[in-house]
């Protein structure tokens, strides 16, 4: 699962150790991920495994809404949520501004890979806000839900990161094209794998502990990259990100 190679060491992305160990079909899909044992890849590899390799790595992979989530949508779509300024918008309004198209356009184009942006610009954040905006339901409401799984965990986390990134100024339409996107939703997931663990308790006993013991280290440096611009020297970034927050605490 790893292998050892001449390239530069890195910190292991789970305990923070200084390791050239790289998951090697990540490697070979031109992504750097690295572990400095196969007990820290094995901890988060059931959330990393979708994502691993040529084909699903770069660009990292993400599904496609389903027809139930689409359905979903249609249902609660002009039904108040809590937006991040906290004020109250609804999950139409929100598509709409955040794609600058009407709502029953986004709806029409929500369909297929959510990296395919050409008739929708930043796919990626209008899918996964559709997925956050059913954790955005006001607390009053019966539908207000909360993330479960590790995929849920991931939205939640990517959305609000995502959320910032596009309101920065001439960002990409395609945000696969961006050198920041592919990186941080690998460290995205990684951070939703052991979180879910945790929080979740979610796992065997003893990789929940070790869960437990380097969740603070990740979610730490994970943090720390995004708001530093996430590996670019790109101002507006890092200043639409500097109070972003990857925090997940259960109700």
């Amino acid at each position: 699962m790893t292998i050892p190679d001449t390239t530069a060491a890195q910190p292991c992305e789970v305990c923070d150790v200084s390791t050239s160990n790289r998951c090697s079909s990540c490697a070979k899909a031109g992504v750097d991920l690295f572990f400095c044992s196969k007990e820290h890849q094995k901890l988060v590899w059931k959330a990393h495994k979708p994502h691993c390799g040529p084909g699903q790595a770069n660009p990292f992979s993400l599904a496609p809404l389903t027809d139930d989530e689409l359905a979903n949508l249609r249902s609660r779509a002009h039904l108040p949520i809590g937006t991040l300024g906290g004020g109250i918008s609804t999950t139409a309004v929100a598509l709409a501004e955040a794609s600058g198209h009407p709502f029953e356009y986004v709806l029409q184009h929500l369909e297929g890979s959510p990296l395919d942006s050409e008739c929708l610009p930043a796919k990626p954040f209008l899918v996964s806000l559709v997925r956050n905006s059913r954790f955005a339901m006001l607390a009053s409401s019966s539908l207000h839900e909360q993330p479960r799984s590790v995929d849920e965990i991931f939205t939640f986390l990517a959305g609000n990161v995502l959320a910032r990134c596009c309101d920065v100024d001439d960002v990409p339409r395609d945000l696969t094209t961006t050198e920041w996107f592919t990186p941080l939703l690998h460290k995205l997931v990684i951070l939703a794998s052991l979180t879910t663990q945790v929080a979740l308790l979610e796992g065997e006993a003893r990789d929940i502990l070790v869960a437990a013991k380097w969740l603070p280290v990740v979610r730490e440096r994970t943090t720390k990259w995004v708001r530093g611009g996430m590996g670019t020297d790109d101002v507006r970034l890092r200043n639409a990100l500097r109070h972003v927050s990857l925090e997940y605490e259960t109700e």
